[in-house]
């Protein structure tokens, strides 16, 4: 099973590949609403170690016989113990019981081939807790990816016919919280397909409006087609992608959906996120070359790192780092023999830039011994701003030299 996962601190969707039908899903959860929504709760049925989503979770709350823990991504960010029911449960072990109990309402967790979770927003506490539930939940770490929206946008807009993103591509999402608009471009440089997507934030000019008068749509319609006519004046724009819960029911924008027609095709949904994220788990374990281009947007890299090593007696370099790749799944851990260095040099480069930077990292602290009887092991750790922090650590060499206990850092 092939899946993707949009996580928000409100609700959870799922979307699976249909190998048959070489399609991508997105099934009801909900029987009982006919949703293909989640919210992000869990029950513990009283007095049993039984946890429940979904459905049977509000049945047991309406008869009282369920205790409802909510708020779960924030409780994972707080990360402190939980008492449900009498009994003591971490933030991360809820999210694993939730995480495998929606999977379950779509198949089965152990026939997960590979799966991507798209997140609102990166969080290191957030990321290292999801990293646990699907360790927990016996999935190999390579076969799991994390996006954020916009890498989502990428991959499911990518995964279209190309006649869809010739020119432009915008994304409208007139969220709870507000419209943003995403505007997708694709550009060649450097032999390589560069694809960047950067958001529009109009949540002040046009927050979420609950438009159920004739004046509040009037005035919804006015803004949106505003907004619109302003984005792609001077760009070539194919098509426009319209979701959120603005854009749920009926709507009533004629000037702004006439305005977004013309000569661009239109399409509306609710599932492009948990799409784009099975798409992203597809190209795991099946790549089509979306993987291959330069993806810019939000939480990316927007440099290469190169590291100085000798391989077989000749000089080359490891590539640490490329551009495009996510800050959170950049972390890295290389154990290495030193054969005389007393430094480390690195090589930055940001991307269709031809100059680069030389970080040079000094290992004078550190005991000198014999040639290659010291092994060291040296961390890469990023952070959402594309800061990178370097540990060096001193291993020794076995049972003849131990170790010191000093660790060198680096940052830059």
């Amino acid at each position: 099973m092939i899946l993707g996962i949009d996580l928000s601190k409100q609700y959870a969707q799922i979307s699976v590949y249909n190998k048959k039908e070489n399609t991508v899903d997105t099934p009801v959860l909900s029987e009982c609403d006919g949703e293909d929504i989640i919210p992000v709760q869990i029950c513990k049925k009283k007095g049993t170690n039984e946890w429940y989503v979904g459905d049977e979770a509000k049945r047991l709350e309406l008869l009282g016989e369920g205790v409802v823990v909510d708020g779960l991504i924030d409780k994972v960010y707080d990360n402190s113990p939980l008492f449900v029911d009498g009994v003591s449960i971490l933030p991360v072990e809820l999210l694993e019981k939730y995480i495998s109990g929606i999977v379950s309402l779509s198949g089965n967790v152990r026939e997960i081939e590979s799966v991507c979770v798209c997140l609102e927003e990166f969080n290191a506490a957030l990321l290292d807790s999801l990293s646990r539930v699907f360790e927990m939940m016996q999935i190999n770490y390579n076969k799991v990816e994390f996006i954020n929206r916009n890498e989502s946008d990428m991959y499911y807009v990518l995964s279209q016919s190309k006649d869809i993103w010739y020119g432009d591509v915008a994304i409208f999402d007139y969220r709870q919280s507000g419209l943003v608009v995403s505007m997708l471009g694709i550009r060649r440089g450097n032999g390589a397909e560069l694809v960047t997507v950067t958001d529009n934030d109009f949540s002040e000019m046009l927050p979420y409006i609950y438009a159920d008068t004739k004046e509040k749509q009037d005035n919804v319609n006015h803004m949106l087609t505003d907004i619109a006519e302003k984005l792609v004046e001077k760009r070539v724009v194919s098509s426009v992608f319209l979701t959120g819960r603005g854009f749920a029911g009926d709507g009533g924008y004629d000037d702004f959906i006439k305005f977004i027609c013309n000569k661009r095709r239109v399409f509306i949904g609710q599932n492009i996120y948990s799409k784009g994220a099975c798409y992203a788990a597809l190209e795991l374990e099946n790549p089509k070359g979306i993987s291959d281009r330069v993806l810019f947007c939000k939480d990316k890299l927007m440099y290469e790192l190169d590291l100085d090593i000798t391989e077989r007696g000749k000089a080359s370099r490891l590539r640490i780092v490329k551009p495009g790749t996510n800050w959170y799944k950049a972390r890295k851990k290389y154990d290495f023999f030193m054969d005389g260095e007393r430094e480390i040099v690195l090589h930055k480069r940001k991307y269709g830039e031809k100059e680069e930077e030389t970080i040079t990292i000094s290992l004078e602290e550190f005991p000198v011994r014999p040639n290659k009887a010291t092994k060291i092991c040296i961390g890469f750790d990023f952070e959402a701003d594309g800061i990178c922090k370097v540990t060096v650590k001193d291993r020794g060499f076995g049972r003849f030299f131990k170790g010191c206990d000093k660790i060198i850092y680096k940052e830059f």
